[in-house]
């Protein structure tokens, strides 16, 4: 759907420095408002029109902006610019301002993705949710957490391309869509891409190494303030919703809870035999009390190939005052798999035949089997009447046009058993089959 010109706000907000950052906002800001954080050199046109129709039809209000020396955002004069993760995560609050929204839902991408995260950590009340595509929080060194980079990546940051020249739009728009040409990796849409350096450019004042963008003066570096491994290692910490992306290393970023497990949280999980709690998604004591009740009472974990190949990267290298990672770890676990084959590690054993007629047998076994997840797995064993508890966690955010978390075969009625509210605005609700 083609949004209206009425629709469409431009901003210009002034920076003490001197930078004037230029913004846009689609939509109505008495809406949720999406803000779209793009890259440490790229304009607000990487996040095309239509895209942001699509977001706003959804009933939400876009907001996107130029990063600083791209498009129509300045750097500020000479002896006044001021660079670095902080100033940029200062420019994103500065046109919410701007915009009139006190908080939004971040879209963060590459060092986009690092401004998301710290104004999670620094300024929580204005994030409601985090989606972070191709990012991390660090560029050279190694984190023991993540995936890095690839000897590609590297040798293409420590050895960019030659200038082009400035004055000329089309050698400008030739030298952006080289160099993206090596971040996309195994994958590249150069039609796209110089549709998208070619609008930058335009919308640019004067075609110079200022004002078209030069990768290497904003570049967020390793060691600057604000980023780098300090960033990474209190990334662990935030509280708020996070979804992530894959990123040019053809890996998938996870992001973990520091010592609890993944925000990479299902929207269900199940019990299949007795009722022992409520599944925490945040460190406070009532939840996490919840999570150790229902862990720790635990004999068996059922687990599906996805969650079992996550989850072993994450728990053996864990540890914790109150033994949880060192009893998650002993569990047994019982994998239902078509692709994996055995022998499994982590203590895990690889299901073969059919998977309903094994898990009723080790319901015979132990006392209390938890299960995370759902997906084909849970929705195979509610269909078949093996799971006496369903834990649903309901977040205070939308995500449009979600796919569905757990289909079953056949209809399946659920009686409420309990609810329990935290101060987050997370209901955790506690159903059995009808």
């Amino acid at each position: 759907m083609k949004r209206t010109d009425a629709s469409r706000r431009a901003l210009r907000v002034a920076r003490p420095d001197g930078a004037e950052i230029a913004a846009e906002v689609i939509g109505s800001v008495r809406h949720p408002v999406v803000l779209l954080v793009a890259g440490g050199e790229s304009s607000m046109d990487w996040w095309r029109p239509e895209f942001c129709d699509l977001i706003a039809g959804r009933g939400l209000c876009v907001v996107r902006y130029d990063q600083r020396g791209m498009g129509e955002t300045t750097l500020g004069p000479p002896g006044t610019r001021r660079d670095g993760l902080p100033v940029a995560v200062g420019d994103a609050l500065a046109v919410l301002d701007a915009a009139g929204a006190s908080d939004a839902h971040w879209v963060g991408f590459s060092a986009g993705g690092w401004v998301a995260q710290l104004a999670a950590l620094d300024h929580p009340d204005r994030v409601r949710a985090l989606t972070l595509v191709s990012t991390s929080p660090t560029m050279f060194e190694a984190d023991p957490d993540l995936p890095s980079a690839t000897a590609r990546m590297q040798e293409v940051w420590a050895n960019p391309l030659p200038e082009p020249d400035w004055s000329d739009p089309n050698a400008v728009v030739e030298y952006h869509v080289d160099t993206d040409r090596d971040y996309a990796g195994d994958e590249f849409d150069e039609a796209h891409d110089r549709v998208i350096w070619t609008d930058t450019v335009r919308r640019s004042p004067t075609c110079t190494a200022t004002a078209a963008g030069r990768m290497s003066s904003r570049m967020p570096r390793a060691g600057a303030s604000g980023s780098g491994r300090s960033g990474c290692r209190r990334r662990w910490c935030t509280e708020r919703p996070t979804r992530c992306s894959r990123s040019a290393t053809g890996k998938r970023w996870r992001a973990t809870s520091r010592g609890r497990g993944s925000w990479r949280s299902p929207a269900v999980g199940t019990n299949c035999r007795r009722r022992r709690g409520v599944r925490s998604w945040r460190r406070s004591p009532a939840r996490r009390d919840a999570s150790d009740e229902l862990v720790f009472g635990a004999d068996a974990v059922l687990l599906g190939r996805e969650s079992y190949e996550f989850f072993r990267e994450y728990w053996p290298a864990q540890t914790d005052d109150r033994g949880f990672a060192a009893h998650y770890n002993a569990l047994p676990k019982y994998v239902a798999s078509t692709t994996l084959t055995g022998p499994l590690d982590w203590n895990a054993t690889l299901i073969e035949g059919d998977v309903a007629e094994t898990v009723r047998g080790l319901r015979d076994q132990y006392e209390s089997i938890i299960s995370h997840g759902y997906g084909k797995l849970a929705a195979a064993l509610v269909d078949a009447g093996l799971v006496d508890e369903i834990h649903a966690g309901i977040h205070p955010f939308l995500v449009g046009n979600a796919e569905d978390r757990l289909r079953t075969p056949h209809p399946v009625g659920l009686r409420l058993l309990g609810v329990q509210t935290y101060d987050s605005g997370i209901i955790a609700a506690r159903y059995a089959p009808a």
